[in-house]
């Protein structure tokens, strides 16, 4: 029988804190089949050192069985700048990874953007960037990639880019954008309306994965 599973890659699943830390998990789905691990990061880098350390992480990660590597968002610290050039910078650092790059979106990426200390950014303008910079094309980051399926591709749906779909051996992943901060709901009334409309747009990627899922086992 093909069986296909779901698991759900939200920011509030799993949260990795450190910089030397690296959480490889192992799937197998029945006993006797094979397995697979893949890595999961977050909240780094945090600093001028950890970038700099950041090639040690990327050689550590190469370097293992993992088939890809998914951050689970957080890639500068609540201080730093919420600029195009930090973004573009974190893309290049991402692109080091033989393996395939997945990115969630964090608070840090663009709810808190709007905090006088990082810049003073509209958090709106500072996710329609994100998505411009990380989210062209349907192939993952890294120098080896999987295909993505894009909640865009349905025309209800265009901007919602940074939901993805992959499949990894009859595995199906999904990414969704749920950050912190109260997924930036409360604190404007564009904001707030930002939040109804992607939290309508998360609700329905959610079950249109679980339902893929569920027809599959079926066949």
């Amino acid at each position: 029988m093909n069986k296909k599973y779901v698991i759900l890659a939200l920011i509030s699943v799993v949260l990795i804190i450190g910089f030397s830390l690296i959480n490889s998990v192992t799937y197998a789905r029945n006993l006797g089949e094979k397995s697979f691990e893949f890595a999961l990061i977050g909240d780094l880098p945090y600093s001028a050192e950890q970038e700099a350390k950041f090639s040690n992480l990327v050689a550590d990660i190469n370097g293992s069985p993992a088939a890809f590597v998914v951050h689970d968002g957080d890639f500068k610290n609540g201080y730093t700048v919420c600029d195009d050039a930090t973004f573009v910078s974190g893309k290049e650092l991402f692109q080091k990874f033989d393996i395939p790059f997945i990115l969630v979106y964090g608070d840090n990426e663009w709810t808190d953007c709007h905090r006088s200390n990082n810049g003073s950014y509209d958090p709106v303008e500072r996710l329609a960037k994100l998505r411009e910079i990380f989210t062209q094309g349907n192939q993952t980051q890294g120098k080896k990639t999987l295909t993505l399926t894009r909640q865009s591709e349905n025309p209800k749906f265009t901007k919602y880019r940074e939901n993805i779909r992959w499949n990894y051996q009859e595995i199906m992943f999904c990414g969704i954008n749920i950050p912190g901060s109260n997924n930036n709901f409360g604190r404007t009334p564009e904001g707030d309306r930002e939040y109804a409309d992607r939290n309508a747009a998360n609700l329905a990627w959610i079950e249109e994965s679980f339902a893929l899922a569920s027809r599959s086992k079926r066949h």
